[in-house]
């Protein structure tokens, strides 16, 4: 199994850069639950846990200008249709620190 780059971002607190294990099992252990995927754009996803609101884990990260949250712990990293889950780029480091701050 492969290491890839990315950021994790907790509820209250800064993202913060990681390298994890590019497995199901990594991801669901660091959103403490099953999995859900959005994508923030083309080639960059965000991992959650899919019952993180109803589980009461925490309000994360504001989407849709601010109509909707996520609840929980979440991972951003790359995407790439034929490899899946990559390494976040470091642009959209940049851009994810702009908005919520990279410890």
């Amino acid at each position: 199994m492969k290491d890839i780059r990315v950021l994790v971002k907790t509820p209250g607190c800064k993202c913060r850069m990681a390298t994890i294990k590019n497995s199901d099992d990594t991801f669901k252990s660091i959103v403490n639950g099953p999995l859900q995927t959005i994508f923030v754009a083309s080639e960059l996803a965000c991992v959650m846990n899919e019952n993180g609101k109803l589980v009461g884990a925490g309000r994360n990260v504001p989407i849709w200008g601010g109509w909707d949250v996520l609840g929980g712990t979440v991972i951003f990293c790359g995407f790439d249709e034929e490899e899946g889950y990559t390494d976040i780029s470091n642009r959209d480091i940049e851009i994810l620190n702009f908005v919520y701050g990279v410890a």
